[in-house]
């Protein structure tokens, strides 16, 4: 199945073309701790992960067409 990733951020630095999208074709059922592991992005840290709009956890299953969207933590005051 067929899905997009938009990395937000710092994040864009895990794309090779430096753009900050990507599909990526992964097997039905796969999570999105899986398609970030396609991506190399590191487990041990932790980012905002988004389905189709809904904050999701990584253990949420991808379904064909959905977009994953990522944030990395932010700071400020």
């Amino acid at each position: 199945m067929r899905v997009l990733v938009r990395l937000h951020g710092e994040l864009t630095r895990y794309l090779a073309d430096g753009s900050d999208r990507a599909e990526l074709e992964l097997a039905e059922g796969s999570t999105v701790s899986a398609a970030l592991e396609q991506l190399g992005l590191p487990s041990h840290e932790y980012w905002l992960h988004a389905i189709n709009g809904a904050v999701a956890p990584v253990s949420t299953r991808l379904h064909a067409g959905d977009t994953l969207e990522c944030v990395a933590p932010m700071s400020g005051g």
